[in-house]
């Protein structure tokens, strides 16, 4: 799949549990436990049931949120605008 996000294509859309900007975004869901949602600025990742010990790296932080696990890739202004209560954070 191909979608140019820089020319709006895609779905403007927030996900459930996450905060910030609207933006187009497309979305896949791979089985029934991860979602995954890209914007122009941020990647936003939701994996259901999967929460023991969560861990994240590079750019990514991360919440235990409603028996799951809410995380975001992207810049640290991203991070902080969609998960402004992270607790889950690379290194610990």
């Amino acid at each position: 799949m191909y979608v140019d996000l820089t020319k709006s294509e895609g779905r403007s859309e927030r996900p459930e549990g996450f905060s910030g900007p609207v933006e187009p975004a497309v979305s896949s869901v791979y089985g029934t436990k991860v979602s995954l949602f890209c914007t122009p600025t941020r990647m936003l990742i939701r994996v259901s049931e999967e929460t023991s010990q969560p861990f994240v790296s590079g750019e990514a932080v991360a919440r235990l949120v409603d028996g799951g696990l809410n995380a975001v890739v992207g810049s640290a202004e991203a991070q902080r605008e969609s998960l402004p209560r992270a607790t889950v954070t690379r290194g610990g």
